[in-house]
């Protein structure tokens, strides 16, 4: 009675069970909107480091300590303006409803263009002197060039919007990859034909199309001049104080190495710049991922409720990633930086620094995840009030803990990340949805009667 028909049929339904599952759950993910843009937004930042990694390895060799230098002022001018470039007019495509879409859209394009046209402008009447106060001025031209990309990025920019709130992140992934695989050909082609620091900066203007195209490919729009510019204070609006919070972000991220530079000396500095970017480098390229992801997930509803399921679930998705990478990152630095970076880091100190550095990401992930919230709710506001003070304390926390070095410096930013994150998350998110909660009853009792007649 082995072979009864009740056991076999059992049987083989259990065997079709184990041995069909991998398919389903590869199905589920490719059809998941989060997941399949976070992995291909994740897949593009990967793909990125690797070949900016090879230009550098490469370029390395073949350049002078000079051009890097020039190259480097003219990058980091252009940078700052990136950061301003970043508006918020995106953000707030993504987030519009389908009839602010419609009304909004063409006045989201014309401020793109303004803003490029302006940035474009500013970086040239600076190009000057900032060539000046270095005392080189053969870069005048190279920031200027470098400002062109202004002038092409509109081209793109509410296509991309558009994309992102479609759910079509593979078309930026696409943009993004393209874009690092040709700057890489590029600046090593024309390092190797003698180009000097041309060699740095052409390919961050030529490469632009690269990721336009991908943008206008996926989605049609038709620029057209705005019938109404009605709505022009309510983006700028939205997009003025998620500019804020961008550079609120830059700030910190760049004052630890004015104040480590400036208190502890050169030499510290590179220890604790190496600490940072080796441990926390992967994970903000991941979160960057994941953010964007996320975003464009939470803006694919309207309804507050549906909003705050996703983000539940997009937040336990992006720690399933981010907390098992920050462990094994963590755990295995002792081994893997001798191997990779050389054991002059061991020597110096910076193993336990960067393992101190690789723990901010657990609630840096809080921190984006729940900002990316605040976005999709259209409640910018919320999240430049808050990050204006924590920056404030955070540069506090960092002139208190460089008092102990470098290990005192690192320990302060990770303990002020710390103290944020639960904050951040309860008075913003968690608060905001038990407020919601309370006013939900008082709806639903005055649309019952309603549905009873």
């Amino acid at each position: 009675m082995l072979d009864s028909p009740k056991t076999s049929g059992a049987h083989e339904n259990a065997k079709h069970r184990v041995t069909s599952w991998p398919p389903k759950v590869l199905d589920r993910i490719a059809s998941d909107a989060f997941l399949s843009g976070a992995g291909w937004l994740g897949m593009a930042q990967v793909i990125g480091r690797v070949f900016r990694l090879l230009t550098t390895l490469i370029v390395a060799r073949l350049m002078t300590p000079e051009y890097f230098g020039l190259a480097a002022i003219a990058l980091a001018s252009n940078e700052i303006a990136h950061v301003i470039a970043r508006f918020g007019t995106s953000a707030y495509i993504v987030q519009a409803s389908d009839e602010q879409l419609e009304k909004h859209k063409h006045i989201a394009n014309a401020l793109n263009w303004a803003i490029g046209i302006f940035l474009f402008t500013l970086q040239c009447a600076v190009a000057y002197p900032i060539a000046i106060w270095y005392d080189a001025p053969n870069l005048v031209w190279p920031i200027c060039v470098l400002a062109l990309s202004y002038l092409m990025m509109p081209f793109g920019e509410l296509h991309g919007a558009l994309n992102q709130r479609n759910n079509h992140l593979d078309a930026l992934a696409k943009g993004d990859i393209f874009q690092a695989i040709g700057d890489c050909i590029l600046t090593i082609t024309l390092a190797v034909t003698g180009f000097g620091v041309w060699a740095l900066i052409l390919p961050k203007v030529l490469v632009v199309p690269l990721w336009v195209i991908p943008q206008r490919r996926r989605v049609k729009y038709v620029a057209k001049w705005p019938q109404s510019w009605e709505s022009t204070r309510k983006i700028i609006r939205f997009g003025r104080q998620v500019l804020g919070v961008e550079l609120l972000t830059i700030f910190r991220t760049n004052i630890d190495v004015l104040i480590v530079g400036s208190l502890l000396g050169v030499n510290a500095l590179g220890v604790y710049f190496f600490a940072m970017n080796a441990g926390l480098g992967i994970t903000r390229s991941l979160l960057s991922a994941l953010s964007r992801a996320l975003y464009s997930y939470l803006c694919g509803k309207s309804d507050h409720q549906s909003i705050q399921e996703r983000f539940k679930r997009g937040l336990l998705l992006t720690f399933i990633v981010v907390v098992p990478w920050v462990a094994l990152q963590a755990s295995t630095a002792p081994w893997y930086v001798p191997i990779i970076f050389g054991n002059q880091w061991v020597e110096h100190g910076a193993v336990p620094i960067l393992i101190i550095f690789c723990l901010a990401g657990i609630p840096l992930a809080f921190n984006e995840s729940a900002s990316q919230y605040l976005r999709a709710t259209g409640r910018t506001k919320a999240d430049l009030r808050w990050y204006l003070p924590f920056t404030i304390l955070y540069t506090i926390a960092l002139l208190i803990g460089v008092q102990w070095g470098i290990v005192g410096a690192a320990l302060s930013v990770v303990s002020i990340y710390m103290i944020n994150a639960p904050l951040y998350y309860w008075v913003n998110v968690r608060r905001h949805e038990q407020l919601k909660a309370q006013a939900l009853p008082v709806q639903t009792s005055t649309v019952k009667p309603v549905t009873q007649l």
